[in-house]
């Protein structure tokens, strides 16, 4: 499945892939078959166990994500287009939000991860100007906020008393 949408990517244009795979057998069975289509198309991609978001969104046109809050923000905070596949609880209110704003392109788990659908989804976050509208006006929104890591890192580090305790 993954590699399929990989391979749709790559024919969407996207030269550089970051793959975060936590498990390490699925990990290094990736990192084999991604060295291999690394060869065989030119294009640049990487398996790891974590991503640092800011590295990598700097250097990104998309982001697939399966919609955590942090993770799309983030992007968005970069001008970097989420390709969102939600698959549990609030990533589903965040892939919703993000196509009712016009900020990300949604794909379903079950159905589009697919060459087609992912080379559809890839092209779309490229080039849509519906897409690109949605996030200059997110930017023009929060011009000026920390990226949303800055803002977890500060709740985590905080005292863990909440407001109610005040």
């Amino acid at each position: 499945m993954l590699k399929q949408a990989v391979s749709g990517f790559i024919d969407a244009g996207i030269a550089t892939i970051t793959i975060k795979i936590r498990n390490p057998t699925s990990r290094a069975i990736l990192h084999d078959w991604a060295e291999y289509l690394s060869a065989s198309t030119g294009s640049v991609i990487e398996v790891c166990s974590e991503l640092n978001l800011g590295h990598h969104l700097a250097q990104a046109d998309i982001l697939l994500c399966h919609g955590s809050a942090t993770s799309t923000l983030e992007a968005l905070y970069h001008r970097v287009t989420p390709v969102i596949a939600p698959s549990h609880n609030d990533t589903y209110f965040v892939a919703q939000r993000c196509a009712d704003s016009n900020t990300a392109v949604t794909i379903d788990w079950a159905t589009d991860f697919t060459r087609a659908h992912t080379r559809a989804a890839a092209t779309e976050a490229l080039h849509s100007p519906r897409i690109a509208k949605g996030i200059d006006r997110f930017i023009l929104d929060n011009d000026g906020l920390p990226p949303a890591s800055t803002l977890a890192e500060q709740l985590r580090r905080s005292d863990r008393r909440g407001w109610w305790d005040s």
